[in-house]
């Protein structure tokens, strides 16, 4: 993982385990799986990327895109975990599209507390 990719993924993997969630890291195709009461979420992280921050997650939200389900799965949510600093580019999906393909973004700040980001 590059930059500090590893830290936002450790920090996002305590808060789920932290609420009950069963978590696994590099399966599949995503950086992050979670499971809960027969719910899961696929998660896909990117660390600082300076002044590439928008172009990578560009990449990451193609990458969602591409791998989802074939079908409608019920209980299925997507996340987008990015650092504080690129809440802004990862909200840059408008947030009607990101309600239908039921994708969340998450926010690591820097002392590793992590949120659900608003719109």
């Amino acid at each position: 993982m590059k930059g500090d990719e590893a830290r936002v993924v450790a920090a996002f993997c305590a808060y789920l385990t932290a609420d009950g969630w069963a978590v696994q890291t590099g399966v599949k195709w995503v950086d992050v799986v979670a499971r809960r009461d027969g719910r899961t979420i696929y998660a896909e992280v990117k660390g600082r990327a300076g002044p590439d921050t928008g172009t990578a997650l560009d990449i990451l939200y193609g990458q969602l895109l591409r791998r989802m389900e074939g079908e409608d799965v019920p209980g299925v949510r997507y996340a987008v975990v990015v650092p504080d600093v690129a809440v802004t580019s990862a909200q840059r999906v408008p947030a009607w599209v990101r309600a239908r393909l039921r994708i969340d973004v998450y926010v690591v700040t820097e002392d590793d507390q992590v949120t659900l980001a608003a719109g």
